[in-house]
């Protein structure tokens, strides 16, 4: 079993990922801004992810980072206001490498976004418009930022980039696309939970895998 530090641990995603990665025997530090926000059952560090010594402290003593980092906004409504800063993952990113650095973590596990990289060309324009033209279009130039630095670090990474997210109960339908996926394909948080909580020891095929129901 694994000493997990997750980071968002609060978020859709990162809940359930705490669960499962509870319910599976993992040792999980919760790092989130307000500790009243927790999972249960987690060891709860809160802090700043933009404040690199809260980073470094929370990650010392882990084996596996995973980022279910996010951005915020006011309203699912693709032009709803977002309420990160606009360079959160850009600024987030560098702190978690120079902690895993300096702890000996070699594994990092992010949640990104379906349409980053070179998943842009397997992308609808339905789906491009929706990502690109709308304030979604601020997480997903903060993610394409992120992803070149995890591909700089040297360390063992994955991102996993999920399609449109949608809530419910783990469904176990989780499929890796390399193929143009259509504008409304979903998959649950709590299955993109499960697909990052399998790569905590495995091998990791590709670094930035799509990920659909």
């Amino acid at each position: 079993m694994a000493k997990i530090v997750v980071l968002g641990a609060s978020g859709g995603t990162g809940r359930p990922l705490v669960e499962q990665a509870l319910a599976a025997g993992h040792a999980v530090t919760a790092f989130v801004r307000d500790a009243a926000t927790a999972p249960a059952g987690a060891r709860v560090v809160a802090g700043d992810v933009l404040d690199a010594a809260a980073v470094d402290a929370a990650v010392a003593g882990h084996d596996v980072i995973v980022s279910a980092l996010g951005h915020r906004r006011r309203t699912r409504n693709p032009w709803a206001r977002d309420l990160s800063p606009p360079d959160l993952m850009t600024r987030a990113t560098p702190h978690l490498i120079g902690a895993a650095r300096r702890h000996g973590i070699t594994r990092l596990l992010f949640v990104g976004v379906h349409g980053c990289g070179d998943s842009r060309a397997r992308t609808s324009f339905v789906y491009r418009y929706l990502v690109e033209r709308t304030t979604i279009g601020i997480a997903l130039r903060d993610f394409n930022v992120m992803e070149a630095q995890l591909a700089a670090s040297g360390l063992d990474w994955l991102v996993a980039r999920p399609v449109s997210l949608v809530d419910g109960a783990a469904s176990g339908r989780c499929r890796v696309r390399d193929d143009r996926i259509g504008s409304f394909a979903t998959i649950r948080r709590a299955d993109v939970a499960a697909f990052m909580l399998g790569h905590v020891d495995g091998a990791i095929s590709a670094r930035t895998p799509s990920i659909s129901a």
